[in-house]
């Protein structure tokens, strides 16, 4: 959606900058966070019916993805002008947009791990450990 609202009021050339830019942060998030997830739902499974457990095991899950995801991406920020020059000075423009969604994707990290295994268990239990 957001290639689409780029594209018509922008136009093709700043489309091909932010996905670029955008590839990056994504592909460091899907490395870390995913992983964590795709680890933990076994877990999760063994422990549907210990709502204690779930509970603690889903924090302990979101800890690790922030302590691994966070620092990544915010080294991609950083780094990303250096990046951005090694692959092409054409694609310099697309550091900003590197820089500007490291932050965003970062937070959404938070937010999509208990959205992430609650749709992978066949009992609904929120982030909180609580069924509904």
């Amino acid at each position: 959606a957001s290639t689409v609202l780029i594209g018509s009021y922008i136009g093709p050339p700043a489309v091909g900058l932010y996905r670029m830019g955008e590839q990056a942060p994504l592909t460091i998030f899907s490395m870390t966070t995913r992983s964590v997830h795709q680890v933990a739902l076994p877990e999760y499974s063994r422990l549907q019916h210990v709502k204690d457990e779930l509970r603690s095991s889903v924090l302990r899950s979101i800890r690790t993805s922030t302590l691994i995801s966070f620092p990544a991406l915010t080294l991609l920020a950083i780094a990303s002008p250096s990046l951005m020059a090694a692959i092409g000075a054409e694609w310099q423009p697309a550091v900003a947009v590197v820089i500007a969604l490291c932050p965003g994707i970062a937070a959404y990290s938070l937010t999509v791990f208990p959205e992430h295994s609650r749709s992978r268990t066949r009992d609904r239990v929120c982030s909180h450990g609580y069924r509904y």
